[in-house]
């Protein structure tokens, strides 16, 4: 994780920018009836990595309301949906609490597809008990899974590819640095 917990007004921008990204990201996603392809795990996954499980955790539950508020789902069944990226913000953002994503290649490689493969499994049964709650049609949903594995991998692969550049492109503008590097004033 990067020194950011002694920026206290940074950490909070960044949180908000990517509460807002995230809402975005899930609001306007290629969707079909049986797989919904989204991109808001990039923000959820940035902020994780960025400023630690607890702030990726808090955008992941405010991101799932505002989200549900907003497409009219806001119901009972909303904190169950909110299983996934919660899951997905605790998993990256303590492997990474005290690591840097840009020194532990490997490591991130394989926390990323390994929580994209666990969202992929809990997305799936959740599902298949929303299905079951509001009474309509559940057998696709296990036929499809590796449809949505699939769509998982390519959003890992996103993931790989664009965190860390995000990452190295905040350290090099000075908004996130080290831990190990002091201040000089």
């Amino acid at each position: 994780m990067i020194n950011i917990k002694e920026r206290p007004v940074l950490r909070i921008t960044v949180a908000a920018l990517c509460l807002a990204l995230y809402v975005v990201l899930s609001s306007f996603c290629p969707e079909t009836p049986f797989l919904k392809l989204t991109f808001d795990s990039i923000p959820l996954i940035l902020v994780s990595v960025v400023s630690g499980p607890i702030d990726g955790i808090l955008v992941a539950v405010c991101g799932c309301v505002i989200n549900d508020a907003v497409t009219g789902y806001l119901n009972f069944m909303t904190p169950v949906w909110m299983i996934p990226a919660v899951a997905r913000a605790a998993i990256i953002g303590f492997i990474f609490l005290n690591k840097d994503i840009l020194k532990h290649k490997t490591l991130w490689i394989i926390t990323v597809v390994a929580s994209a493969l666990l969202v992929t499994g809990i997305n799936t049964g959740v599902m298949f008990l929303d299905g079951y709650v509001w009474g309509y049609p559940v057998t696709l949903t296990f036929l499809l899974v590796l449809i949505r594995i699939g769509a998982g991998l390519i959003t890992s692969a996103i993931n790989i590819f664009l965190i860390p550049t995000l990452v190295e492109a905040l350290k090099k503008a000075g908004f996130l640095r080290d831990k190990e590097e002091k201040k000089t004033i």
